[in-house]
Parts: structure tokens; C-alpha cells; sequence
């Protein structure tokens, strides 16, 4: 549970595929499966949502950013 003033921050790689890698779990993330994740929630907050580049010169990849504030 957030505080009235806390603030929640996640990235994830931006898809909608679960893997495993050198036996860590992977999670990524885009609007959908966001939407979908709220919607089973009980509980209402403000959240924010947004895309940035892999800022790595080998990558080129999209993150799905979360700024959660109660």
C-alpha cells in the first residue's frame, strides 16, 4: 500500500510475452496487459504510463514505463 504521497515506479520490456532466462523470469508489459492488471485491482489510483528507448548503443528495444501515485 502506497502512501497519500508515494509514488510507485516500474519498468518493464515493452510486449506481451512471459519468459525465462538463465532461470530469471522475465515479464514484459504494454497497454493491454497494463489495462488488463487495473481491472482486477480493487483499489483506485492515478497512474501514468509511457514508452522510452533502450538507451544501450546495442538495443533496440522499447520499455513500458508505470508511475503509480495514490
Amino acid at each position: 500500500m502506497l502512501t497519500d504521497d508515494g509514488v510507485f515506479y516500474a519498468s518493464f520490456k515493452y510486449g506481451d510475452n512471459e519468459h525465462v532466462k538463465d532461470n530469471r523470469f522475465f515479464c514484459d508489459m504494454n497497454e493491454e496487459r497494463w489495462e488488463a492488471i487495473k481491472q482486477k485491482t480493487n483499489h483506485e489510483f492515478k497512474d501514468e504510463i509511457w514508452l522510452t528507448n533502450d538507451q544501450r548503443a546495442d538495443r533496440d528495444e522499447k520499455w513500458f514505463n508505470i508511475m503509480i501515485k495514490q
